[in-house]
């Protein structure tokens, strides 16, 4: 998983309130900022990133996620490190050539 940081809009913290056992949070939710927030991102699909936020899985929309998204960071474990990558297409050497290419 990745570990992001997020602008958290008023929008948004309402619709966790209002439902935060089947959250989306959307575009639409863009208004005046509330916060920053961490969440680790835990998978995604054609439709969604899921979140944990204040302990629920929140769905975002890639529209969405586009505009709150701030930062993020991997994790890579010594075990990864060790394997050259997870056998699921995850490779450590171009992980790391593509990175070198950024930090330039």
């Amino acid at each position: 998983f990745t570990y992001t940081g997020i602008t958290v809009y008023n929008g948004m913290m309402q619709a966790f309130q209002n439902n935060p056992t089947n959250c989306i949070w959307e575009t639409s939710q863009i208004d005046s900022v509330d916060g920053g927030h961490a969440v680790p991102v835990v998978a995604y699909d054609d439709s969604f990133v899921y979140a944990i936020s204040w302990g629920q899985v929140v769905r975002i929309t890639y529209s969405c996620w586009h505009r709150v998204a701030q930062e993020a960071w991997c994790l890579i474990t010594s075990e990864l490190l060790q394997r050259h990558g997870d056998g699921r297409g995850i490779n450590i050497k171009a992980l790391e050539a593509d990175l070198a290419l950024v930090n330039k």
